[in-house]
């Protein structure tokens, strides 16, 4: 199962970094990049210092030290044990922070709970079109009348060729190129019209896609900013 093999990975990128921006998934992205990212998701979910926020995928809690100081409360979930056990570390000084781990199938929180959603890099990592359904299903049950939710960094199935072929071109090795290959192909690849088809019959509006900020995302990757 595809969710089993992306779980074993960020177990093992929690166990082997100290780094946030490695553990989470980040790289070698400067500093400023970073502040770029964090700023790009604010702006996108309209955040605002009553927000009560939900992270779905939250990683290391790089948002969470970013936004703690000005927003009312946050939960932090995530299906990897060991990002949890980072992000309950990076974030243990922050009272209006919450983390524990759960699946995106199966959030434990009451109906209705939130007024914004961010679920950044997660919808990938599902077993195909029928648990992403569920999970915006997932999304909707747990958010507000007029929620908004941002799923980000959802990869763009148009560009899938693209990016694979650009592998053989970075002077890696056989392995290596391998490796990615099969990262690749772990991963659900999205028509964007198709998402937004799914979305719409869960019930949300105002449905509107954007790009990442980051430019090599942005080539390679979308976003869905929703409504319920």
């Amino acid at each position: 199962m595809n969710s089993e093999y992306w779980k074993n990975h960020w177990n093992k990128s929690a166990k082997e970094h100290k780094d946030i921006r490695f553990i989470s998934g980040w790289g070698n992205r400067t500093f400023q990049e970073l502040l770029f990212v964090i700023t790009d998701v604010a702006k996108k979910l309209e955040l605002r210092s009553e927000v009560v926020l939900l992270d779905v995928g939250c990683g290391a809690g790089l948002f969470e030290i970013a936004f703690s100081p000005w927003l009312k409360e946050i939960y932090d979930v995530d299906y990897s044990e060991e990002q949890i056990k980072v992000a309950k570390r990076n974030t243990e000084k922050y009272d209006n922070v919450t983390v524990e781990r759960a699946n995106i199938l199966i959030l434990p929180f009451e109906y209705g709970f939130f007024s914004k959603v961010l679920a950044n890099s997660v919808i990938q990592y599902l077993n195909g079109m029928d648990e992403v359904e569920k999970a915006f299903e997932e999304l909707g049950r747990v958010s507000r009348k007029q929620c908004r939710i941002l799923v980000s960094l959802i990869p763009d199935a148009g560009k899938k060729k693209e990016l694979i072929n650009g592998y053989y071109k970075l002077g890696l090795s056989k392995e290596e190129v391998k490796e990615k290959i099969e990262s690749t192909e772990k991963a659900i690849w999205f028509d964007k019209n198709e998402l937004k088809k799914i979305a719409k019959n869960c019930g949300f509006q105002n449905i509107s896609d954007a790009r990442p900020f980051n430019k090599f995302q942005k080539k390679y990757y979308f976003d869905l900013i929703i409504e319920k």
